[in-house]
């Protein structure tokens, strides 16, 4: 997949190295839905060794899906049963906006 327009972290010290940004698309998200629905243009492989590299560990790991935890938050990425195609969920005290 493409990555989206080149960016990064403005606030981002002398030895970072600030990186292409993503998409992070939340239109799709159905009014009155209990959960945000995001697409981006990350594939799931790119997204996992994103999640390893900050910190994450792999905890669960089966044919269909992957649990990394990082002590405080959890994201599954899996393989969604109705399309075939990667989904992921997170849950813990960080909310992203």
């Amino acid at each position: 997949m493409p990555f989206g327009p080149q960016g990064g972290d403005p606030g981002a010290g002398p030895d970072m190295v600030a990186g292409p940004s993503s998409v992070y698309d939340s239109s799709i998200t159905k009014p009155g839905s209990q959960y945000l629905n995001v697409q981006t243009n990350v594939g799931a492989q790119e997204f996992q060794s994103n999640l390893l590299s900050n910190g994450y560990s792999v905890v669960n790991q089966t044919p269909n899906a992957v649990i990394l935890n990082d002590g405080i938050n959890t994201y599954t990425i899996y393989t969604r049963s109705s399309t075939g195609l990667p989904g992921a969920s997170s849950s813990g005290e960080r909310q992203h906006s």
